[in-house]
């Protein structure tokens, strides 16, 4: 009987830990890394909130392919999108306080590449609202589109840093013209 039971515990602890095992995956993290040099904007400006869609609200790498969107299995965002947007803005815009009279709000609507038989590009869409002492003084939508080379992962990724690069420059352009 004590053999059986010892045999029991040995087959069950066995099959856990085995179940455990294949479930591990190397995942690979990635982040916006942008760099901007100039800056025209010279104002002192608060983030009131950076906010995006639901799929996007996450760690996990969205994509669009078709009309279906799925997440990349073995990659994801060091955080969310959001997240990783407010980190690019205070590291890139040294103009960015905890208070000021200029308060920025953001809304991430698109921020995944597009898988299509004829064409592979990233999108990106934000919609940006600037207000001063709570009362809205400007709205923008910015949109971009760049095509990838090569569909693999790494491209991707470099793509998507493009896009960003290329909104922050827009943003701190637009935002200095209040």
């Amino acid at each position: 009987m004590k053999k059986i039971l010892i045999l029991i515990i040995f087959i069950f602890t066995t099959s856990c830990s085995i179940k455990l095992f294949e479930d591990k995956k190397n995942i690979t993290l990635y982040n916006i890394d942008v760099h901007i040099e100039k800056l025209n904007n010279k104002k002192d400006t608060t983030i009131e909130n950076i906010s995006s869609v639901e799929g996007l609200n996450s760690s996990k790498i969205l994509y669009k392919e078709g009309i279906n969107y799925g997440y990349f299995q073995n990659s994801k965002w060091i955080c969310s999108v959001p997240c990783m947007f407010k980190n690019a803005i205070i590291e890139n815009f040294s103009y960015i306080r905890e208070n000021s009279n200029n308060n920025l709000d953001l809304m991430i609507f698109n921020f995944e590449p597009h898988f299509n038989n004829n064409e592979n590009y990233v999108y990106l869409k934000i919609k940006a609202k600037l207000k001063k002492d709570n009362n809205l003084i400007g709205e923008k939508i910015f949109e971009y589109k760049l095509n990838l080379d090569k569909i693999t992962t790494e491209e991707v990724i470099i793509k998507l840093n493009k896009s960003v690069e290329l909104f922050l420059i827009d943003l701190d352009n637009w935002l200095s013209t209040y």
